[in-house]
């Protein structure tokens, strides 16, 4: 499970409220994850009330940053030495 959604979301500026699970700690730098992740259900319908309540603020460019590593231009070199390495029988 990657969260690609997730990313594509984050990439685009949306203030993300994650679970602590499975692949979305990594799309979150570390400093960051208290604010963008919850722990359990409770956690969540809690962190849900108060963004509904009130706006929050928009979130940091780290986040965007953060995940731009799978940016296409970032990736395409690193996949076209993969396939030319699998077609050369590397």
């Amino acid at each position: 499970f990657f969260g690609a959604s997730a990313v594509q979301a984050i990439y685009c500026g949306c203030r993300p409220l994650l679970p602590r699970r499975l692949a979305f700690p990594e799309h979150i730098p570390v400093e960051l994850h208290s604010a963008c992740l919850y722990e359990g259900f409770e956690d969540l319908v809690g962190r849900l009330r108060a963004l509904l309540s009130a706006p929050p603020a928009p979130p940091p460019p780290e986040l965007r940053e953060h995940v731009g590593r799978y940016d296409w231009s970032a990736l395409a070199g690193v996949y076209d030495r993969i396939c030319s390495a699998l077609v050369d029988g590397h």
